[in-house]
């Protein structure tokens, strides 16, 4: 089977060789009636839930394609992907209805535990006989036969018709019997006997290494399974993607265009397919000379510079439009989602009238639905004396936010007001500067101080290896 083929015919940003050993353990099933587990770790920023879907995906629609299910855990324990629900239940009710009566049935389909029921039920589905395959369970264990080997069994006979493919995102979420069945026995007896690939998902590090004082359980299992004498698990780590990634993707792009996705995306492979299919679709960008994609110049017909210049004199009237544009193209370099009193201190204005003027004319409702701006949850910084709030808001168009962003002053003076916030950020902050620290990093950046944008850059790291 060309997993690889069918991963780049997915409509999905699968950009480089992350998923080489799955693409590899794949075409090794339709040779040997053996199996692997595959650990994929990732947290939200790398996408690692929407790729995983996509990919599952691709494999189903390819030419001779394996048995594919998948789904997720959560708080309640096993949920399918959505397009697999109604199936699974109605896999169970066939099964349940055409044995119904039967002296041999199969106790087991009545107190199979919660979660467990409905992925018994959607690798049933994938059954060509739903009913023989029950029975010949029933034949081997009797109708009796303990919940716990269950799934071991289903996928087993599942695999007699051919490899087969199950993820599971997030096993993280729940710990237990489910888990364990599932990544500590069945990995060892997949590794022997079934032609079948096991993805789990979840949160993890870069390299499982040394165990560590209150680690997840799941951690802790795959770091036994992908150990050399026990070998029967891969651990792979999902980056974000970088500039070099997205580029491989799209093709030749300019500075601009890349720096863009990576911040309103965080690297998240599926927000960048996201973006860059809305960015064509308003014909945000050209190529230029050199062929390599480039912002095109604003247009009025775009609907957004346009959107901006006719409703800014509307609502804050025409002689205040053009300040106020330059306030919010301020604004707009702290993130989408800016604070209120860092943008004043920053600009020299009264804290208190720069809420007052944002709350009267700017924000986004019902009354004023081409309001710039909506107003989101206080920010409670404690002090060394007291506790004090933050106002928040966040641009209610992400590309009036792009295009405040990019308009406006001359970059050096975006310099200089970038280290006018980050400083504004940081007296607000207090001790607890490092919170903020990847904007600070952005911020500083921006305003070419490499030295403090290097120290922010150092503690978000920190931050994120610790979380």
């Amino acid at each position: 089977m060309g997993v690889g083929g069918l991963l780049r015919s997915a409509d999905a940003l699968v950009l480089d060789q992350r998923y080489d050993e799955m693409t590899a353990t794949m075409a090794d099933l339709s040779a040997a009636a053996r199996g692997r587990t595959l650990f994929v770790a990732g947290d939200d920023a790398t996408g690692r839930s929407e790729l995983l879907e996509t990919w599952a995906a691709g494999i189903a629609a390819g030419r001779r394609a394996p048995k594919v299910v998948g789904g997720r855990m959560d708080a309640t324990g096993y949920v399918p992907w959505q397009r697999d629900a109604d199936a699974a239940q109605r896999s169970l009710a066939a099964v349940k209805s055409a044995l119904k009566g039967a002296g041999s049935f199969p106790l087991w389909l009545l107190s199979l535990p919660p979660g467990v029921d409905k992925l018994v039920g959607q690798l049933l589905s994938r059954g060509e006989d739903l009913v023989g395959l029950v029975a010949r369970l029933i034949g081997a264990r009797g109708p009796r036969q303990a919940a716990t080997d269950v799934l071991r069994d289903v996928l087993r006979e599942l695999c007699r018709e051919g490899p087969a493919v199950c993820v599971i995102d997030s096993v993280d979420e729940r710990t237990g019997a489910l888990w364990d069945e599932l990544a500590g026995l069945l990995s060892r007896q997949i590794a022997a006997e079934m032609a079948l690939l096991l993805v789990l998902g979840l949160d993890g590090p870069r390299d499982l290494g040394a165990p560590r004082a209150g680690e997840a359980t799941s951690i802790t299992v795959a770091r036994e399974l992908t150990c050399e004498l026990v070998d029967v698990a891969s651990w792979h780590w999902l980056a974000p993607l970088t500039a070099a990634d997205i580029e491989r993707w799209t093709g030749p792009v300019t500075s601009d265009v890349a720096s863009w996705l990576l911040e309103l995306t965080d690297g998240c492979s599926g927000e960048v397919s996201r973006h860059w299919a809305e960015w064509q679709r308003l014909r945000l960008l050209e190529r230029d000379r050199e062929g390599r994609w480039r912002f095109a110049s604003y247009d009025p017909s775009m609907d957004i510079n346009g959107t901006l210049n006719g409703c800014l004199p509307r609502l804050v009237g025409a002689a205040d439009a053009p300040s106020i544009e330059v306030l919010l193209g301020r604004c707009a370099l702290e993130s989408r989602r800016f604070i209120a009193q860092a943008a004043a201190i920053a600009s020299d204005r009264d804290p208190d009238e720069l809420v007052a003027l944002f709350d009267a004319a700017l924000i986004r409702d019902d009354a004023h639905p081409d309001g710039l701006l909506t107003r989101e949850a206080s920010t409670a910084v404690r002090g060394p004396d007291a506790t004090h709030g933050l106002t928040v808001y966040r641009f209610a168009r992400e590309l009036d936010w792009m295009v405040l962003r990019r308009a406006g002053t001359s970059p050096g003076e975006k310099r200089h007001y970038a280290r006018k916030l980050a400083q504004a950020i940081e007296e607000l902050y207090g001790e607890h500067a490092a919170t903020r620290a990847d904007t600070l990093a952005r911020l500083y950046a921006l305003a070419h101080d490499e030295q403090r944008a290097g120290h922010y850059e150092r503690l978000a790291g920190s931050t994120r290896t610790v979380a």
